[in-house]
């Protein structure tokens, strides 16, 4: 009889032990959110904890958006984003709450501004900039650019090297977002072109190169300004891109270097 009075007290205790619980806390995962896109949604998990640190069944929990322009929240605790801007969603019972943090970032414009070389070889970054559907600057996007002419320039990352004077178009893309903005490629000033030397002599199969330099007015040289190479025959004497003349065929031939509008001159002999 005492054995079974005992069992009866353990019994009366765990069930007033039990009614005993109260909600402590409410732990929701993930603890924050963010969204890049209108309708992408997450479901949060909350469980309901005891002061014992255990989790209580059969807690009824509701859901609050303090923003639902930006993110909504419905009962079963599934976010939807809205539009661009920072929401946060309340999980609560009673008197105990949490909170959840949502920030909603939607691209929605990008912008890329004009750049201008002066030079061949000269480089600058590009500056492209992705903008969220409230105005705000839009970090990490992966803008890949692209040119319309590859002559006149060559892109590298996001930086931009000139190739030859010209005018083409950078264009920006990101996820469906695209800009286009202007490229030019000028010259720096210069007053001349001199090659070295101005007449050369090679035997058939031989070469020999030949040195240019581009000049102020005062004689001084210039960088960033592209020569280039062209022969008046190329039976009798051929010219790569880094001057070197190659006898070809016994005769007379003149190599021409090209800088901008101005040019310099190499008479070529070739002999058996």
């Amino acid at each position: 009889m005492k054995s079974q009075l005992k069992s009866l007290s353990w019994a009366v205790a765990l069930v007033l032990l039990g009614a005993c619980s109260k909600i402590t806390r409410i732990e929701v995962k993930p603890a924050a959110l963010a969204f890049h896109a209108a309708k992408q949604a997450q479901a949060l998990q909350a469980t309901a904890v005891d002061q014992n640190g255990k989790p209580m069944n059969g807690v009824s929990l509701t859901y609050a958006s303090s923003n639902a322009r930006v993110a909504t929240v419905d009962a079963t605790g599934k976010v939807t984003a809205v539009k661009s801007g920072a929401a946060t969603v309340t999980v609560s019972s009673g008197t105990v709450s949490q909170m959840v943090a949502v920030n909603v970032t939607i691209p929605a414009m990008l912008m890329l501004r004009p750049t201008a070389l002066v030079g061949t070889g000269s480089t600058a970054p590009l500056a492209a900039m992705v903008m969220d559907d409230a105005g705000r600057p839009y970090a990490g996007a992966n803008v890949v650019f692209g040119l319309a002419n590859p002559a006149i320039a060559k892109i590298t990352g996001n930086v931009v090297t000139a190739l030859a004077p010209g005018q083409t178009q950078i264009t920006a893309t990101f996820g469906n977002l695209r800009a286009q903005a202007p490229l030019s490629v000028t010259l720096p000033a210069f007053a001349s072109v001199e090659v070295a030397p101005a007449t050369v002599r090679v035997k058939v199969g031989s070469g020999a190169a030949v040195t240019t330099k581009v000049t102020d007015s005062a004689g001084a040289g210039v960088n960033g300004v592209g020569v280039t190479y062209d022969t008046s025959d190329a039976a009798i004497a051929t010219v790569n891109a880094a001057g070197m003349i190659l006898g070809v065929a016994p005769g007379h031939a003149t190599v021409t270097a090209h800088a901008g509008d101005k040019t310099a001159t190499v008479a070529v002999t070739v002999t058996k």
